[in-house]
């Protein structure tokens, strides 16, 4: 099955940066391995929130029962790389990681409120959904911030970055 209109051999890299959760399945995989020359690389990048910080630990239990619900599969949970495994031939190079680099944006309450509700698992959810989101948000925000007259000045986030080669 042809999925793009690009020629078969003719791309040396693909890389999925942010989106690979989306379409995180066997056709996709060779769809990409269809078009990439012999040896070629398949990368796949993700800017998530830090879990080692603990606000945005929380926030991460929420929005992991809504992607559960979605089925949408993160690096951090692992099943994504399920694809991978469950080919009857082998596509690709098992996933190498690298996962150390962070960043950091300067936030605010207000910013960081607008920053998550425009995640697309809350921005295009239900009604409920976006509640739940608002009451999470607050609750979150009043235990770690407001109750103790700190300010939300940074979100933090981990890069997540993994690369395979293709196999013939």
């Amino acid at each position: 099955m042809v999925l793009t209109a690009l020629p078969d051999v003719r791309v040396d890299v693909v890389i999925a940066a942010r989106s690979f959760h989306w379409f995180a399945n066997r056709a996709a995989l060779e769809e990409i391995h269809r078009v990439l020359t012999p040896n070629g690389s398949f990368g796949m990048v993700w800017s998530l929130t830090d879990h080692s910080v603990p606000w945005l630990k929380e926030f991460e239990q929420f929005l992991d029962i809504l992607h559960e619900e979605i089925g949408v599969v993160l690096p951090h949970r692992e099943e994504w790389k399920k694809v991978f495994s469950g080919l009857s031939r082998h596509l690709f190079s098992t996933p190498e990681e690298y996962i150390d680099f962070g960043d950091v944006i300067r936030s605010s309450f207000d910013h960081a409120f607008k920053f998550f509700s425009s995640f697309s698992s809350i921005g295009e959810g239900s009604e409920r959904i976006k509640k739940d989101f608002v009451k999470v948000f607050n609750e979150i925000t009043k235990k770690h911030f407001k109750n103790k007259g700190i300010l939300l000045d940074a979100i933090q986030f981990k890069i997540y970055m993994y690369w395979c080669m293709k196999e013939n």
